[in-house]
C-alpha cells in the first residue's frame, strides 16, 4: 500500500475539484445557450465532449441509460396496485372490508359488556373509607405546607422577581 503525503493528497483533491468546476461551468454555458434553467445529464455529456473527454462522455452515456432503466423498473414496482394482485374484484374487496369492520365492532361491544376489574360506584349516601381519609389528610398537609412555603424560585435558585416585589411590600 502506497503512502500519499498530505500535500499530494490535497493536490489531487484540488485537481478533482477544478475538473468538476470546468465541467459544470461548461455545462452551465451549454444550458444557457439552449435557454434552459436546469442543468441536465445531456448538458454534462455535451460539456464532456466539448472539453475533449470523448471516452468519458460515452461511459457517462452508458451509465445514464442504466440509471434510467433502473428508475423505470423501480417506478413500475411502486405503481403496482397490491389489491389488483389479489385477483379479487373491487366489490369483493369492499365486502371483505365491511366484514372486518363488523367483526371489530362486535369484538369492541363484547369487551365493553364484560365486567371490569374496577369497582363500579353505587348510588347512595357517601361513605368514607380509610383510603379517602388518608388521601384527604395528605392533601391537607400538602396545602398547609404550600401556604407556609417560601417564595417560588427559579431553576438556578434565585427568587422569582415578582414574588420578591410582593414580599418587599408586605414587609413595609
Amino acid at each position: 500500500m502506497a503512502i500519499i503525503l498530505f500535500f499530494h493528497r490535497n493536490l489531487i483533491m484540488e485537481c478533482c475539484m477544478e475538473l468538476l468546476r470546468m465541467i459544470s461551468d461548461e455545462a452551465n454555458m451549454i444550458c444557457t445557450t439552449e435557454k434552459k434553467q436546469t442543468i441536465g445529464p445531456d448538458h454534462i455529456i455535451k460539456s464532456l465532449k466539448s472539453l475533449g473527454f470523448e471516452e468519458w462522455s460515452h461511459q457517462m452515456d452508458n451509465v445514464l441509460k442504466e440509471f434510467k432503466e433502473a428508475e423505470r423498473r423501480r417506478t413500475k414496482r411502486s405503481n403496482r396496485n397490491p389489491m389488483a394482485a389479489s385477483g379479487l374484484s373491487h366489490e369483493e374487496l369492499v365486502r371483505q372490508q365491511q366484514a372486518l369492520f363488523a367483526q371489530a365492532r362486535s369484538a369492541s361491544l363484547a369487551a365493553s359488556r364484560q365486567p371490569s376489574a374496577l369497582p363500579v360506584p353505587r348510588p347512595g349516601p357517601p361513605s368514607t373509607n380509610s383510603a379517602q381519609i388518608e388521601s384527604s389528610a395528605h392533601c391537607g398537609s400538602i396545602q398547609a405546607l404550600l401556604s407556609t412555603s417560601h417564595a417560588p424560585q427559579n431553576f438556578d435558585g434565585s427568587e422569582n422577581e415578582s414574588e420578591s416585589r410582593k414580599r418587599g411590600r408586605e414587609e413595609l
